[in-house]
């Protein structure tokens, strides 16, 4: 894992987290990503030891906040973005086949000055939290080795077109 520092300043943007997913040893990360016949657009896919994983960032400077079933921003119902996961992790699933990778889907808040306290939380299948949790979640330990991570990647590359 690479050296992030949890007390740093907390601005991150979408393009910090493409640099250090990028950066995050044995895991591999394609960004910017379309899925065919959709004008959907997979911000970021991180392929590591521990399996696929789906990511939707979402700038927002206010609270974020899981409530009963929903997913709370700054007192807006914004259980939307975790629904709309789907989509993605459907066209990521649809890409890699066979392969029998584990692909889960999470949503990172960027961009706000968040507690050291806050914990991510899952909900409706989605986990939802911000950067520096992210990149503790996609480089934990698991089955899949370089050759199948490579072979991930490969896969996202050629079905998914780059955005733009």
């Amino acid at each position: 894992m690479t050296n992030v520092d949890p007390t740093a300043p907390a601005l991150i943007t979408e393009h910090d987290v493409a640099i250090h997913l990028r950066a995050i040893d044995g895991v591999a990360s394609v960004h910017d990503r379309t899925i065919p016949g959709s004008r959907a657009i997979i911000d970021h896919i991180a392929i590591g030891p521990s399996g696929v994983y789906v990511i939707d960032t979402n700038p927002h400077r206010g609270s974020v906040e899981r409530r009963d079933n929903r997913l709370v921003v700054d007192e807006r119902d914004r259980t939307d973005l975790a629904i709309a996961m789907s989509h993605r992790v459907g066209a990521v699933s649809t890409a890699l086949r066979d392969l029998r990778i584990p692909i889960s889907r999470a949503l990172c808040f960027v961009g706000g000055d968040w507690p050291p306290t806050m914990l991510p939380f899952m909900l409706r299948g989605v986990w939802i939290g911000f950067p520096i949790q992210l990149y503790r979640l996609v480089s934990q330990p698991g089955v899949l080795q370089p050759r199948d991570i490579e072979t991930a990647v490969e896969l996202l590359e050629a079905q998914l077109p780059p955005a733009g």
